[in-house]
């Protein structure tokens, strides 16, 4: 029993830190972080509808605390939506290099972009092989042929003369007369 009044207090705790929390930074935007001077216009939309989140979150928290032991399904919902945060701010923090301050920037403004282009870059710098691939520049043991030096033939193509436009309407077949021009003929009496 002492476990699950401990989850209890636990998620009531985080609940309330989590809702009051989004609730500020609702309110007062980027002012709600010490020492940080106000942020642009997107920055505070951006920083404001994720508040949001931190809102539902604390609520979702405060919701499930006093049914924790009777509800483990929601707790695990939680703990997995708290983890998947977690690995959002060790995403920035990696893309910052370790720099806190840079990591919260990034974090704060979708560090994805700037992951995405370290990513790039350092697939530019080391192209992908084979580990069973031999070393550049190492000779093949016991090699007993030489690579064959084929080249493609040529393809030799005749391009016919391009047909003008009204020789080519004048080759597309005609309806008979006999048959009518379709639904939007008048119906015969």
């Amino acid at each position: 029993m002492k476990a699950a009044h401990a989850l209890r207090v636990g998620l009531g705790v985080g609940g309330l830190v989590a809702t009051a929390a989004g609730l500020d930074t609702v309110l007062r935007g980027a002012r709600s972080v010490p020492g940080r001077p106000r942020a642009g216009a997107q920055m505070e939309s951006e920083l404001r509808y994720y508040s949001g989140f931190y809102v539902a979150y604390g609520l979702a928290a405060l919701r499930t605390a006093p049914r924790a032991d009777r509800d483990p399904a929601a707790v695990r919902a939680l703990a997995g939506a708290l983890f998947l945060a977690g690995l959002a701010r060790a995403g920035a923090w990696r893309a910052a290099g370790g720099d806190h301050d840079r990591a919260m920037r990034l974090y704060a403004s979708g560090y994805y972009y700037v992951a995405k282009q370290q990513r790039q870059e350092r697939t530019k710098q080391a192209a992908p092989r084979l580990a069973s691939a031999p070393r550049e520049g190492a000779k093949p043991k016991g090699a007993i042929l030489k690579p064959l030096d084929i080249k493609p033939k040529e393809a030799s193509v005749r391009s016919k003369p391009a047909k003008k436009l009204t020789e080519a309407k004048a080759e597309v077949p005609k309806p008979p007369e006999a048959i009518s021009a379709g639904a939007d003929a008048p119906a015969p009496r």
